[in-house]
């Protein structure tokens, strides 16, 4: 409703439309045309302003520098004199920041155009939405400009709108802008007139010719105009303009430079005004002072008939060809940056960002001489603000291009002067160098702020941050984003600025950010240089430099590319140069000697430099965006809540808290409770008032909607969760339901008041009357493919089709179920409807005739709840309340499978992946789930977060982001493509990882490297554990633990083996020598007493598992290298694998070789892999075939497996032993049926390169497998298809893989140095709970060392707890007969004090947990507290009494009361020290007892509070605590 003009209404909507803003329209810059000139085309458009009858919209074209501003600017100023000019608005390329402010610019100028309706219209708006400047063009333009001009009077004088130069704002605004004028266009009153001018841009010509804005549109272009007219035109301006520009230079300047020349200038012009404009602008140049002499050489040059030469003739002027390169230089770089620039600058910050480092001049100076030697000569093509009107710490007076031909043609190659050309690229890369260079003077607090202020709170910030952060460095801050992403991507400075400024100085950049009021930028600003990074052309590896050509022969194929050798040598560090040179020198030499030793094929086990140097800067900018969009609260709110806020809680062991979190930042120290990894949750919004019932995703993935119990609608961004303009009101119930439509025009909700309403999905404004049909709760709601048909469904039982264009119910109801329907969906091809019902069943609907299609589909045993159809049409998807999905065929309408659990509760949503292939599933037991859609198996871990129900879902259109609504008032985004890689990599080796195993017990991973050196993991954590295992002098290339995991044994290109301890990594024994060339491959016997290797040197060895000695001789046989051993699971017998392209048994006992050697392949043996009952061998080939042996006489079994195109790299065996997996070369993954030899189903494709490793995970369900993609895949068995997402965290090849003995967890190695954890399941690791306590806990303590946390409960116990794992430590405490109300540990941390209802106290082992000696008696009521003296030998307890608390000393040594004690000698200080007092306010801000504000509480983290010392408890499931200590003054 308007506001009314009475009283003191009059004042309230000057201040609302005073909240619009004062932007500018940019009229000012621009001049009219020439009295007399353009007459005829100015006389067309005030014909077309004053016809009453004329159309709408009339659109100027015209080619660059032909006036169409000029005409625009006449325009406005001839209407403003008759009152009929309404707003106008004036585009320029170089101001988008401004140009995206236009509605709001013409919004004000409509308020104060003289229409009281009209500005009281626009004032309810604002006080509608007192944040619409931070709305949608869409919200913003149907409030402020469609609205209220579609109600002013048709009385009402004409109204006109002027859009000038609509082709140089951005295209998607621009056409956003001409499309929402165009789609309201028909329902404005006729005296509504919208003028455009614009050149004839391809999105511009699309918008006019669709309707209905094609049917309201007159259109003149320039370029019919008759020649004569124009060239008179330019003449008149000419006449009028060179006598008024020259008059000092000129002794008779009336008439100058006379007719005949005037025409000869109006020739070379070519009809453009652009051109006229810059030849009097060179002419009246001031620092050319013979314009007399300027225009006889213009005049006399062949070379000036059009506007380019004209630009050419300017720069040479300006900077000749005899200069100095260095001039030119710096002629060129000034220009550069004021082309590229993505906003206009002044001269101060255009001095920093072209001043040299080096350079002597001081910054005044050098800003002078900018401005005397480059741009007062361009003063025809510049426009140059006074430089002592130019404020250094302000952003004001900028220089501008007069026009933007300008521009195109100095960054054109084939038009611009080489001297002058302006490469965009480069000249991008040089201020992207310019821009780390200024960002160096970063540093933490820049303004000296106080932490326990806000930004808005500091007086005068704007000008702090003005005077402490120079212009260039703001302008750095602010763009050197944009730079980055649009320098060459093989730029080797930028990539090692980008590390480096990564690695130290991302959080004072944000800081910076947050001052400029730009924290939200932050998130799209990484992602641009995440972007480029990720598409950079770093230097090869010698690896690719050298690996084999997939289809050369044994023995031909090493090679190396010395163009790419080249081209690496020029970009690598001169260290890494050596580390490269050496290693091809290496890998030369054994080729050579290999060569000489007989005919054989390279092994693929290469040396590596760092092949991947911007794996840790991805890795931390990956977690800079999480942390900004986790974080956004506190440090949009103050810079320094960076540290004092989002620091302390960023998950421990990320990159970015690994690299940024300190403990000296004076901050909260989490002692326990922080999270390891990011969660899945991307952001949390609230503002709905009651249950979220209902959500959808806008097509274009941007906005989401959500419908709640509170009767109302939302809109969202998607990429933060920011709320888009205000509820949406209409229904008059709860909104049970929504859909929006394919064409992402409307949306359509349906409600408990058993309507269905239709609104715009770029407004939320509302679109007609209620639908009215149904007779009780509309529960569903879908909308067909075509954005035609509207179906609902209704607890009336019923179905309705609704005409989405009228409106109109269509039909009858369609009736069929027999109880509340709940849930609908169409099919793909739009002919068919599903609906699902309380009556236990699914049925179907012709789409067109309603009539119902097969019988009833009937499985679940209660209400279907949801249902989908995936996106080929061909699966049914349901969810219930029997807590199970079924899948059903679409076509014939049968079941497909059994029921899909996992759920403890209703299902009550479900969504499928855009690609089909996965189902997400929301339920009433807070969690959402994801299938598989052919299996119907869990693809990971449940997602956890809602404290209640998930009552509704939604994907976006790419499938990767899953939105969910639920009962506990809240949406959440959640990550689904974060789920599977358990944290950062396991970084620690300086060079490629050859190996890897995992220990029997799963605890334990140990990795080999090219570095020549072993390291051991922890497998649940990754933390590196023991000491770097270092011993060998060459790679370490293979590598075993023993069964009962109590030693390591490795192999190395030294020659050698060597023994290490497994918990410790010390070196056990002494070195195994023997071999007399590489140790290749070696295995353990079952029983731990021998190990057998295998070298190059051709023959195996075993060796004494405990002593290290050699058993027995040498096993000869093989005439080339080994390639593989293994041995048969009762440890009676070996078998080896070689290039001599044989396999061969040997006996274990006495090393003797058993039968013949086992031939058949055609070349080398790759792998091989021993059946878990010991009977038959499976080895894989360089011939590209699969082969089966008996074990025990080495015949070749059944038929040989043909399929794989490339060699087979890796073969595994089932636990069962009835089939195989190979890894090929060729790319694929491969099963074979043992007692067949045929395939399993077709091959496993995915992977982009020669798959290199693979497992069978222990229940032979899965199989895992690593390439040289440098991605990991898991595989179902049963459809052969990949499971869940591509695990592609490493930025090389995958080398070696292995899982944990219970197939949870998945290790890789890689060329780019680390190893990875992955959760089988694609889950991540969950944070342990303090689980133990029966009843509520009351107290807790710490103990000083910060390891130990000790608490109280109901239960009446006492228990210990590691504060780091949550594990129980020492036994239960018992022996209080009530409740545990108070704890306190000793200074020493040696004994545990308790206080209970049962009024007694007790001491306790403080590291066992054993009772020290009786209770202590003597209280008469309950204890409330215990305390230690400072030094350890007292405890004092306080006791409920009537009047006053009953306080008693105790020796703790001896447990008595000490009577008469002085409390103030026995406690000191700590008697007088009052407790601390915290408050926690709604939006998360932590105050101290006078009130100072300290740092801000995650949402998670916020619950009940309780306060020991320093400590806080904020009570969760894992009981975080938190250390303030800093804090305390």
């Amino acid at each position: 409703m308007a506001i009314t003009h009475k009283g003191s209404n009059i004042l309230e909507i000057e201040r609302l439309i005073d909240r619009l803003g004062y932007g500018d329209s940019g009229v000012a810059k621009k001049l009219p045309c020439l009295t007399g000139t353009r007459e005829p085309v100015l006389a067309r458009i005030k014909r077309w302003i004053e016809e009453p009858s004329s159309k709408h919209c009339f659109s100027l074209f015209g080619a660059a520098g032909t006036g169409k501003s000029a005409i625009a600017v006449s325009i406005a100023n001839q209407e403003k004199g008759t009152g009929r000019l309404g707003a106008g608005f004036y585009f320029t390329r170089d101001e988008q920041a401004r140009n995206k402010g236009a509605i709001l610019v013409l919004a004000r100028q409509l308020a104060n155009w003289g229409d009281r309706r009209l500005r009281s219209d626009i004032a309810s708006a604002v006080q509608e939405e007192p944040d619409i400047g931070q709305m949608t063009a869409e919200y913003q333009f149907q409030k402020l400009i469609q609205d209220p001009l579609e109600a002013i009077d048709t009385a009402s004088p004409t109204l006109l709108i002027i859009l000038d130069a609509l082709d140089e704002c951005d295209m998607q605004y621009a056409t956003t802008l001409l499309c929402l004028f165009g789609k309201g266009v028909a329902k404005l009153p006729p005296q509504v007139k919208l003028f455009v001018s614009s050149r004839g841009a391809p999105h511009i010509q699309a918008c006019y010719g669709s309707e209905p804005l094609n049917s309201h549109l007159e259109t003149h272009s320039l370029s019919d105009e008759k020649i004569e007219l124009v060239d008179n035109d330019i003449n008149s301006y000419f006449k009028e303009r060179l006598p008024e520009l020259v008059g000092q230079w000129v002794e008779e300047p009336l008439d100058w430079p006379g007719e005949e020349r005037r025409r000869s200038l109006v020739r070379m012009s070519e009809r453009l005004f652009i051109w006229a404009t810059t030849v009097a602008g060179m002419l009246a140049d001031p620092n050319f002072r013979d314009p007399e002499k300027q225009l006889q050489a213009l005049l006399s040059s062949d070379s000036t008939t059009n506007l380019d030469r004209i630009y050419a003739k300017i720069l040479d002027r300006a900077c000749s060809s005899t200069v100095s390169q260095d001039v030119l230089a710096r002629f060129r770089s000034v220009l550069g940056a004021l082309v590229v620039a993505p906003v206009p600058i002044n001269i101060h910050t255009l001095s920093s960002l072209t001043r040299p480092d080096d350079d002597e001049l001081d910054r005044r100076a050098f800003t002078n001489r900018i401005r005397v030697t480059v741009l007062v000569y361009l003063q025809a093509v510049l426009i140059v603000p006074d430089v002592e009107k130019s404020d250094p710490a302000q952003d004001a007076h900028p220089i501008r291009f007069i026009h933007t031909s300008f521009v195109d043609y100095l960054t054109d190659k084939s038009r611009c002067d080489p001297r002058f050309y302006i490469d965009l690229s480069d000249q991008h890369r040089q201020l992207a160098i310019i821009c780390f260079g200024r960002l160096q003077d970063l540093r933490r607090n820049m303004c000296d702020l106080d932490p326990s202020l806000l930004n808005w709170e500091v007086e005068g910030l704007e000008k702090k941050v003005n005077d402490c952060i120079p212009a260039g460095l703001r302008y750095a801050c602010a763009n050197v984003a944009t730079h980055v992403s649009r320098a060459p991507t093989n730029c080797t400075d930028i990539h090692r600025l980008v590390r480096e400024f990564v690695g130290k100085r991302l959080m004072n950049w944000l800081e910076g950010l947050s001052l400029m009021g730009r924290t939200h930028e932050a998130v799209g600003m990484a992602a641009l240089i995440e972007s480029w990074l990720k598409a950079a052309q770093t230097p090869p590896s010698s690896l690719e430099l050298m690996y084999p050509a997939p289809k050369a022969r044994p023995g031909s194929a090493f090679v190396i590319d010395f163009e790419r050798l080249a081209t690496t040598f020029a970009q690598l560090e001169p260290s890494r140069m050596a580390v490269l040179f050496f290693a091809i020198i290496h890998l030369f030499m054994a080729d050579l000697l290999s060569r000489l030793q007989g005919p054989s094929s390279p092994s693929t086990t290469f040396p590596s430099i760092d092949s991947s140097p911007h794996a840790q800067t991805l890795a931390l900018l990956n977690d800079f965006r999480r942390f900004v969009m986790e974080f956004m609260d506190p440090i949009s709110a103050s810079s320094l809540h960076i540290y004092y806020s989002a620091l302390p809680f960023t998950p421990s062991r990320t990159s970015l808290s690994r690299r940024y979190c300190r403990p000296d930042d004076g901050g909260p120290k989490v002692i326990r409770g922080q999270g390891e990894i990011w969660s899945h949750t991307l952001w949390t919004a609230s503002k709905h008032s009651n249950s979220i019932n209902c959500i959808a995703v806008s097509p274009d993935s941007q906005t989401i909607v959500s419908g709640s119990a509170d009767f109302t609608m939302r809109l969202w961004d998607a990429d933060d969760g920011a709320p888009i303009g205000k509820a949406i009101r209409g229904h008059s119930d709860a909104v049970n339901c929504l859909s929006v439509s394919p064409d992402g025009r409307f949306i359509v909700s349906g409600s408990a008041d058993r309507t269905l309403r239709m609104w715009d999905a770029s407004t939320g404004s509302s679109v007609g009357n209620a639908m009215e049909g149904h007779s009780d709760t509309v529960n569903c709601v879908a909308v067909s493919p075509d954005s035609r048909r509207i179906v609902s469904g209704s607890s009336d039982k019923t179905l309705c089709l609704w005409d989405a264009t009228t409106r109109t119910s269509v039909g009858p109801a369609l009736k069929g179920h027999t109880q509340w329907v709940k849930c609908v969906a169409v099919y793909p091809d739009g002919k068919t409807i599903i609906s699902g019902s309380f009556d236990s069943t699914i049925r179907r609907w012709n789409a067109t005739t309603g009539a119902l299609v097969g019988d009833a589909m009937r499985g679940h045993s209660l209400a279907v709840t949801c249902i989908a159809v995936t996106p080929n049409g061909k699966t049914i998807i349901s969810g219930s309340s029997d807590q199970s999905l079924r899948l059903w065929d679409a076509t014939s309408g049968a079941p497909v499978g059994g029921p899909i659990r996992g759920h403890t509760d209703y299902v009550r949503c479900l969504v499928v992946s855009t690609d089909g292939k996965m189902i997400v599933s929301g339920s009433e037991d807070r969690t959402l789930r994801r299938w598989d859609v052919t299996t119907g198996a869990p693809v990971a871990d449940a997602l956890e977060g809602h404290s209640h129900g998930v009552r509704c879902l939604a994907s976006s259109a790419d499938g990767s982001v899953i939105v969910s609504g639920s009962s506990d008032k809240t949406l959440r985004r959640w990550d689904v493509s974060s789920s599977s890689s358990h944290g950062n990599p396991l970084s620690g080796h300086n060079d490629m990882i050859l190996c890897l195993a995992v220990s029997p017990n799963g605890k334990v991973i140990v990795s080999g490297s090219y570095d020549q050196t072993l390291r051991l993991w922890n497998a649940i954590t990754g933390a590196p554990m023991g000491m770097v295992m270092r011993g060998h002098s060459g790679p370490v290339i293979c590598l075993a633990i023993s069964p009962n995991g109590r030693t390591v044994i490795s192999g190395s290109m030294d020659n050698t083996l060597r023994l290490w301890d497994g918990a410790t990594g010390a070196s056990v024994g002494k070195v195994l020598t023997g071999h007399t060339n590489h140790v290749r491959c070696l295995a353990v016997f079952p029983n731990g007493k021998l190990i057998v290797s295998g070298s190059y040197d051709k023959t195996l060895r075993m060796w004494n598992a405990i002593t290290g000695e050699p058993v027995g001789n040498p096993m000869k046989g093989h005439s080339d290298t080994m390639t593989c051993v293994a041995v048969c699971p009762r440890g009676k017998m070996i078998v080896s694998g070689s290039r001599d392209k044989s396999l061969r048994l040997w006996d274990a006992a006495t090393g003797a070789s058993v039968g013949k050697a086992m031939l058949g392949h055609t070349d080398q043996v790759r792998c091989l892999a021993v059946s878990p009952d010991g009977k038959i061998v499976v080895s894989g080939s360089y011939d590209k075939t699969v082969r089966l042996w008996n074990a025990v006489t080495g015949e070749a079994v059944g038929k040989v497996m043909r399929g794989h195109s490339e060699a087979v790299d890796c073969v595994a065996m089932f636990p069962d032993g009835r089939k195989i997996a190979s890894g090929s070369r060729d790319a694929t993954v491969r099963m074979w049926d043992i007692s067949t030899g045929e395939s399993v189903g077709e091959a496993m494709k995915g992977h982009t390169d020669a798959v290199h490793c693979l497992a069978v995970l222990p229940n032979g369900k899965k199989i895992a497998s690593g390439s040289h993609d440098r991605t990991l895949r898991i595989w179902d068995v049963n459809s052969g298809t990949s499971v869940g997402r591509v695990m592609k965290e490493h930025s090389d090849r995958v080398t070696c893989l292995a899982v944990s003995p219970g197939g949870n967890v998945i290790v890789t190695g890689s060329g780019d140095r680390t190893l990875r954890l992955w959760n089988a399941t694609e889950s991540a690791a969950p944070e342990n709970d303090i689980v133990g306590h029966s009843n509520w806990i009351n107290c807790f303590a710490v103990s000083p060392d910060g390891k130990i946390i000790v608490s109280g409960s109901y239960d009446r116990t006492i228990r210990l707890w590691d504060a780091v794992t949550g594990a129980p430590v020492g036994t239960v405490m018992e022996g209080h007969s009530e409740p545990v109300t108070c704890i306190v540990v000793s200074p020493d941390g040696t004994i545990v004090a308790s206080g209970s209802w049962d009024k007694t106290v007790r001491l306790w082992n403080g590291t066992t947990g054993a009772a020290i000696g009786d209770a202590m008696e003597g209280h008469s009521g309950s204890i409330t507290s215990v305390t230690f003296s400072p030094d350890g030998r007292f405890v004092v307890s306080r006791g409920e009494r009537p009047g006053s608390p009953e306080v008693i000393v105790w020796d703790a040594s001896s447990q008595q009361r000490v009577d008469g004690a002085d409390l103030s000698m026995v406690l000191g200080d700590v008697v007088d020290q009052p407790p601390r007092m915290f408050r926690l306010n709604n939006h998360g801000w932590l105050r101290d007892e006078r009130g100072k504000r300290m740092f801000w509480v995650p949402t998670g983290l916020r619950a009940r509070m309780d306060v020991l010392g320093n400590v806080l408890a904020l009570y969760k499931p894992t009981v975080p605590l938190i250390d303030v200590s800093a804090y305390v003054s």
